[in-house]
């Protein structure tokens, strides 16, 4: 699969899990957001600063995407430091574009994944499914870390 391909792929995934929304709104820890998840804190590269009132076109929503995964691909691309499959890779991106790269250059699942420990890194993807202060489950990031689980245990050629 080319990275252009995996992008597309994760644009549906992502679009499908967090919805498309081209007015600005509150995301569930308070964060402004719009388009498909995008915070003022992700890719800095195109300095979009969401603010109440603000709209976008879908056309600027899906761009915006397609640079924020992209810009989580690169994260993943330079934090992990053992061989991904395909799946393993589009599971990363959407776990960096759903946390940030920084906390998941401070995540044990990277920590053991760089260790060659897949299975254990596989089996953490699942406990990402917290937000808010203090962390409480949410039920879409339990859906959301189980489909990743999926992309984990993709094999090379296989489509979700």
């Amino acid at each position: 699969m080319t990275p252009a391909t995996l992008v597309v792929l994760l644009m549906q995934f992502v679009i499908a899990q967090e919805g498309m929304r081209l007015n600005s709104y509150r995301d569930p820890v308070g964060l402004w957001t719009i388009g498909v998840g995008h915070t003022s804190n992700a890719n800095k590269g195109h300095g979009l600063q969401v603010s109440p009132g603000m709209r976008i076109t879908k056309e600027q929503c899906e761009e915006i995407l397609k640079e924020d995964l992209a810009e989580a691909l690169a994260e993943v691309d330079r934090l992990v430091k053992v061989p991904l499959t395909t799946g393993q890779r589009a599971a990363l991106g959407d776990m960096v574009f759903n946390i940030g790269a920084s906390k998941f250059a401070k995540s044990g699942l990277l920590r053991v994944l760089n260790q060659g420990n897949y299975v254990a890194a596989g089996k953490a993807l699942l406990q990402w499914d917290k937000a808010g202060n203090p962390p409480e489950p949410m039920p879409g990031l339990t859906n959301r870390c189980g489909a990743r689980k999926a992309f984990w245990d993709m094999k090379d050629g296989e489509t979700p």
